[in-house]
């Protein structure tokens, strides 16, 4: 995964497992208050001494919930779920330390907590990092505690076994995730891509435009599109073939592709037809860019049956008018069509404005 789709399947992973960490969250507060009774059960006495632990993570518990719920928590579900790994590990342990035989009859619970890591956490790395946290704080309270040697190997063994298989289970459901995301998004670039050129297709250009669009009434800016069209196109596949015409395509989108800022969306329609999206440029802009980019590409050259093949563009620009209402997208890609053809009609290789 390249960088922008790694972080893409990253949010992803945090959203999709946030709300599972939120009701992990929520059933913790409540365990923990719940399992009073399994303490009474072992020593009614201990409910003093044990109770106060469980008050403080079911607390801890609890303000992990509400702050889930807020915008930034899926960006901070990693720390969020090492936290809850730390309240659990360390109020588990000790209210197991607190009780006769705690640690011999209650490692489940332990070993629970480092399983519960694998439904929170979006990944294996998160599912580790939680687990050496639960063994870190259940080591701690042991040898605080002087639970003695016994105790010690009997909770690391017990811990260590279910790390590796939590780990392990959480590293095959992370690559069942990532399979599943990396078809939605050839699924995605099929439905919105062109497949010769790789740029957009007609399609993602005008949705992305009319959102673009009602952004720039929203806030009063600039917008602008390019009509691009090669000229004797035609010529060019009847004489030399259309691989060399697909080169031709080729070559002007990784040309043109570059020369564009990362807001802008440059598509195929169609054919020799490509269009330009200018969010927050106006006509003047536009010109000068269209201008750069056809001088660009006319300096361009493709090999075809042993000779040099130079080729132009025509491009017609239009500013659209953001603050009329009888204006969209389909009626500013006319009148920049409009341009175009004017353009060709002047002798192709140039820039008008419509």
């Amino acid at each position: 995964l390249d960088g922008a789709l790694l972080e893409r399947y990253r949010r992803t992973q945090g959203e999709r497992t946030l709300p599972i960490a939120r009701m992990a969250y929520f059933a913790g507060a409540a365990l923990m208050l719940l399992f009073v009774a399994w303490d009474a059960l072992l020593d009614s006495g201990a409910i003093f001494r044990t109770l106060p632990v469980r008050a403080a993570c079911s607390a801890s518990f609890a303000a992990l919930y509400f702050f889930s719920r807020s915008v930034v928590a899926s960006r901070r579900l990693n720390l969020l779920n090492l936290l809850a790994s730390l309240t659990a590990g360390f109020g588990v342990a000790i209210v197991l330390a607190l009780l006769p035989r705690g640690f011999d009859l209650g490692i489940a619970g332990l070993t629970m907590v480092v399983f519960a890591g694998v439904a929170i956490t979006p990944s294996w790395r998160g599912a580790l990092n939680g687990s050496l946290v639960v063994l870190a704080a259940a080591n701690f309270v042991v040898l605080l505690t002087g639970q003695g040697w016994f105790t010690f190997a009997q909770i690391n063994g017990f811990l260590v076994a279910s790390m590796a298989l939590a780990v392990l289970l959480s590293f095959f459901l992370e690559q069942r995730h990532l399979r599943a995301f990396l078809l939605e998004v050839q699924l995605e670039r099929a439905a919105t891509t062109d497949p010769l050129t790789g740029l957009y297709n007609r399609r993602y250009f005008i949705e992305t435009a009319e959102r673009e669009l009602a952004r720039a009434r929203r806030y009063s800016k600039p917008l602008s599109v390019l009509m691009l069209d090669i000229d004797h196109f035609k010529r060019i596949n009847d004489t030399y073939g259309h691989p060399v015409g697909d080169e031709v395509l080729k070559l002007l989108a990784r040309q043109a592709a570059p020369q564009l800022r990362k807001l802008d969306v440059l598509a195929r329609l169609g054919g020799e037809e490509f269009a330009v999206l200018l969010s927050e440029t106006g006509g003047d802009g536009a010109a000068l860019l269209a201008e750069r980019l056809r001088k660009s590409l006319s300096e361009l050259t493709v090999r075809a049956m042993g000779a040099t093949l130079k080729f132009t563009v025509s491009i017609g620009c239009a500013e659209v008018m953001v603050n009329s209402q009888g204006e969209d997208i389909l009626s500013a890609l006319e009148r920049a069509d409009e341009a175009l053809y004017k353009a060709k009609e002047s002798g192709r290789n140039r820039v008008v404005v419509g």
